[in-house]
């Protein structure tokens, strides 16, 4: 009997705590509530601005610290000036009315997850997967990747391939 409880426990204990990461902060309507969240906040600013606040991104709310990985932070703080040539967050470097729809969860695994939405700029739209990790108590953005449409074939931009594709070259230029 005693061996049975003991074999028996560590099961139990494992089943508990995976029925209560399914709870809360890791259900799949989680992680689409929080993307559709993360999104109403920077297209509400967005679409906010003008004027004089347009012109001064130093006055604007930190998305990134708020709604990013820290490794995604740790690269955006080795990117030189010049590095960014349109806002990932706007998907391109001119700002129309801005927009999210079509957020769905494709994959959630344990601390990561995958998310696909269109993010629409004025007249243009672009679909969007974003890869999420749950860290600091929340799901935050790991990486965006854009795909746009040009026939004959798609493209696609990867932010975080391109940040550490640029933090290396930087690197070998610096020890050249």
């Amino acid at each position: 009997m005693a061996l049975a409880v003991m074999l028996y426990l560590p099961l139990l204990f494992e089943r508990v705590r995976g029925i209560r990461r399914q709870d809360g902060k890791h259900s799949d309507e989680y992680v689409k509530n929080r993307v559709e969240s993360i999104y109403f906040d920077v297209t509400h600013f967005y679409n906010s601005i003008s004027g004089e606040a347009a012109a001064v991104p130093e006055s604007w709310p930190d998305f990134d610290g708020m709604y990013c990985s820290d490794a995604w932070n740790g690269l955006l703080a080795q990117m030189e000036d010049g590095f960014f040539d349109c806002n990932y967050w706007t998907g391109y470097s001119g700002l129309g009315f801005l927009y999210v729809n079509k957020v769905e969860l494709i994959d959630r695994t344990g601390d990561m997850a995958t998310v696909s939405m269109t993010l629409h700029n004025g007249d243009r739209a672009v679909p969007v997967l974003l890869v999420m990790v749950f860290e600091r108590d929340d799901w935050r953005i790991d990486n965006m990747t854009y795909y746009w449409n040009e026939k004959p074939s798609t493209r696609y931009y990867d932010w975080r391939q391109e940040m550490e594709s640029a933090k290396e070259t930087n690197s070998q230029e610096k020890n050249s």
